[in-house]
């Protein structure tokens, strides 16, 4: 059933292949493309159901609708779902449910921001005003097998709200998202 909807998608809707992979039930994808494809052309076998769609705009028009249809509905129920979240949060009056990306990337970037000084202020001292360089280095490293690790954390948390928000902005702007592979293939269909 996979391949026979891989085939009709390759074939019919390349465009839409992109929605069929990113579902998390393919299988059940695969169904919908494949009784989809059944329902409009009244054919049970994969040759019919091709002879059909090649032979009748009207029947690939009305699969090309039906099909992004019911691919989109799980993605647009995960958005209703997601923007709701969104609109609880700007709605709050909780002080921590509406400031904590705010309030969590500014402390993020003041404590990089303290590391790097405290760093630069040891070495600038040691270099200019002597020092056994072997335990300043020594201190450093110690600081910074301390610090790092959360700060990886902290800044890889930090980067998937900035991506995830960017990405809500972009489509709220109405600007699709585009992928590498997007990318690539709008590049080759320009040539």
């Amino acid at each position: 059933m996979i391949n026979l909807a891989l085939s009709l998608l390759a074939k019919f809707a390349p465009d839409a292949i992109k929605f069929f992979v990113k579902k998390k039930n393919v299988a059940e994808a695969a169904s919908a493309v494949v009784e989809t494809a059944k329902r409009i052309t009244g054919a049970d076998s994969e040759d019919a159901i091709v002879r059909a769609m090649e032979n009748d705009p009207e029947l690939l028009k009305s699969f090309l609708t039906d099909v992004q249809i019911s691919l989109n509905e799980n993605e647009t129920k995960r958005f209703e779902t997601y923007h709701e979240t969104l609109r609880r949060e700007i709605a709050s009056t909780d002080r921590f449910c509406r400031w904590m990306r705010p309030v969590f990337g500014y402390s993020v970037a003041a404590q990089v921001n303290l590391l790097i000084i405290l760093i630069f202020t040891v070495v600038f001292k040691a270099v200019f005003w002597g020092g056994d360089l072997n335990a300043i280095g020594d201190a450093i490293a110690k600081i910074s097998g301390l610090l790092f690790p959360v700060l990886s954390i902290e800044l890889a948390v930090l980067g998937v709200y900035i991506k995830k928000r960017s990405d809500d902005k972009q489509l709220n702007a109405g600007f699709p998202r585009t992928g590498l592979i997007d990318v690539l293939r709008g590049a080759i269909k320009n040539r």
